[in-house]
């Protein structure tokens, strides 16, 4: 389960029998979870730093321009983060848009 609404659906799914166990509700609250590890992560690189998460159930596709950016750096030697990062998106996204574009042999 690596998709934010599966794993949302699974602790919903769950939430009345855990609830019973006190002990259990800091590894089945998400929310409280992301935002405990949001503030360990800032006490450790400060506040400035940018937190971005993933969500299957937000859509954000690649402009043309964004790929061929993606074209561009990678022939350029790039690392798939610098590209991420360049592009503002996450290292996530980048390698699965390049996975995308390597099945199709565009990359």
């Amino acid at each position: 389960m690596n998709k934010e609404i599966d794993v949302r659906y699974f602790l919903d799914l769950i939430k009345p029998y855990v609830q019973e166990i006190p002990s259990m509700k800091y590894k089945t609250c998400l929310d409280e979870k992301i935002r405990l590890y949001s503030n360990r992560i800032k006490e450790k690189y400060g506040i400035e730093v940018i937190i971005k998460l993933s969500s299957s159930s937000r859509r954000n596709p690649y402009s043309t321009l964004e790929i061929n950016k993606i074209f561009q750096m990678k022939r350029s030697g790039y690392k798939d983060k610098e590209i991420a990062n360049n592009l503002g998106r996450t290292y996530w996204s980048v390698t699965y848009k390049m996975s995308e574009l390597r099945k199709k042999g565009l990359l």
